[in-house]
């Protein structure tokens, strides 16, 4: 279901909120609907499935040789990069299914699709990335 740009999925087992970047914004289990594992006790909003780009510069070796001050070169896709906008690409009594994308540097792309089943007690991310970059590490995030 889809509600201001966000996405409600739900089986029973579990509902989550997908926002119109990709991220997963809320999930509750089915029996306890009203603890939030992306809100805090003080009531700040947290988010998963952020992807999150930095810059890899080594000292001595490419993709061994990752060091700490990468952390500050921090960039989310989701926020900036978003190409394709979550839409519904499956919706039944089995299945529900969103698909988004994004471009990732210059050249490179990614492209997702999330889901939940019926009986299954938590979302799938099936992710897919045509990686062509050099000297950038790409993470996913959750708070």
């Amino acid at each position: 279901v889809e509600r201001n740009g966000n996405f409600a999925l739900s089986n029973g087992l579990v509902s989550a909120v997908i926002s119109s970047s990709g991220q997963l914004v809320s999930l509750t289990s089915g029996a306890d609907t009203k603890r939030d594992v992306f809100v805090t006790a003080g009531g700040k909003q947290l988010a998963g499935n952020k992807l999150l780009l930095f810059d890899d510069q080594p000292l001595y070796w490419d993709a061994w040789d990752i060091m700490d001050y990468h952390l500050e070169t921090e960039t989310c896709l989701n926020n900036d990069a978003v190409s394709t906008p979550v839409k519904i690409v499956e919706n039944n009594s089995l299945r529900c299914s969103l698909s988004w994308g994004c471009k990732v540097g210059r050249t490179s792309s990614l492209q997702q699709e999330i889901s939940l089943t019926a009986d299954c007690p938590y979302i799938t991310f099936h992710t897919t990335v045509d990686w062509s970059e050099n000297h950038k590490l790409l993470k996913v995030g959750f708070d």
